[in-house]
């Protein structure tokens, strides 16, 4: 049932009392002194941070949007690195090649001696 279609909580005289719409319970219950203080309380506390310019205020999704603008961040890092190593293996297989092309000719021409060598070259 919802709370459209139940009777609001009145006292002896008739006259309606504090209360407030419990969805767990599906009624009416009335609002106790503590509830009250409590309210009055957060209440206060808000306007204290409007005031000091402290209050902070959470929009809905919000989370959500900074996890996934920090996930993209993260890929978007990820990929400028994967990039980066792409160019420092290319430029390795390239240092590689000319220091094999060096040694092969070293051999070939006399320059360097082929105990010299300490690992064989690919």
């Amino acid at each position: 049932m919802s709370y459209t279609q139940q009777a609001i909580l009145r006292d002896k005289n008739g006259d309606a009392i504090p209360q407030i719409w419990d969805v767990t319970q599906n009624k009416f219950v009335p609002y106790t002194n503590n509830d009250i203080k409590l309210l009055q309380s957060e209440l206060e506390t808000i306007k204290t941070n409007q005031l000091s310019g402290d209050q902070k205020v959470q929009l809905p999704g919000s989370e959500e949007l900074a996890q996934d603008v920090t996930v993209q961040g993260v890929k978007s890092e990820l990929e400028a690195v994967k990039s980066e190593l792409v160019l420092v293996k290319s430029e390795l297989a390239t240092i590689d090649e000319t220091q094999n092309w060096k040694i092969y000719t070293g051999v070939l021409t006399g320059v360097v001696d082929e105990g010299d060598i300490l690992e064989e070259a690919d």
